[in-house]
């Protein structure tokens, strides 16, 4: 079980890469995945499941958040919101499913440029679901966020590429995925991070 932390956990059930349709295996896999989330003590679950029309697939996201909601933890559905085809009928969908926030960019590369989108989206929930903005979100850019879109809450990777030996000893060996040859891999930076919250506490309201 999960030691407490001073702060919410929200584990992010995700079985592949790739996009967000699953078959009725990786939906099985999911719902195990948040069993034992759950039994760890998680505070809360990210997910997300589109169907084949890029809108929200209310059956398989109602099956897999029940048990969540059940154990009175929170339901996220993560940025697979920014890959639907009609955002507002997507918010209205997750309010009514029970999703109590939901991660976006605005349907955009980046939170600043889906500004108007989150803003638009913030406004049509009116306090019925969190809107979290999410996506190339940094300490020079977060108050100009706040302020294009009325945001009360922010989300930021705030990674730094660290470095360990061992992919230097043969870097003629390729890897499909990440670590790179040479060893680098992301790891969150804490000075980046107490830059955010420096910048967050300055903003003036």
């Amino acid at each position: 079980a999960l030691q407490p932390l001073g702060c919410g956990i929200i584990a992010m059930v995700r079985p592949r890469p790739g996009g967000f349709v699953y078959d009725a295996d990786e939906l099985v896999v999911m719902q195990r995945d948040i069993e034992h989330m759950l039994a760890a003590g998680v505070d809360g679950i990210a997910l997300g499941v589109l169907d084949r029309d890029g809108a929200i697939d209310e059956r398989a996201n109602r099956m897999l958040i029940q048990p969540v909601l059940d154990a009175g933890k929170e339901a996220v559905f993560h940025r697979a919101f920014d890959l639907t085809t009609d955002p507002i009928s997507a918010l209205e969908c997750l309010i009514s499913l029970g999703f109590q926030r939901i991660l976006t960019s605005g349907q955009a590369t980046t939170a600043i440029q889906g500004a108007a989108v989150i803003r638009q989206l913030i406004q049509r929930a009116s306090g019925r679901i969190q809107v979290l903005p999410g996506s190339g979100i940094k300490p020079d850019n977060v108050e100009a966020l706040i302020r294009a879109t009325g945001c009360t809450q922010v989300h930021g990777s705030l990674w730094k590429v660290a470095e360990e030996p061992s992919g230097r000893h043969k870097p003629a060996i390729q890897f499909n995925s990440p670590p790179p040859t040479d060893g680098r891999y992301h790891q969150t930076d804490p000075s980046r991070v107490d830059s955010m919250m420096k910048a967050l506490r300055n903003i003036k309201t």
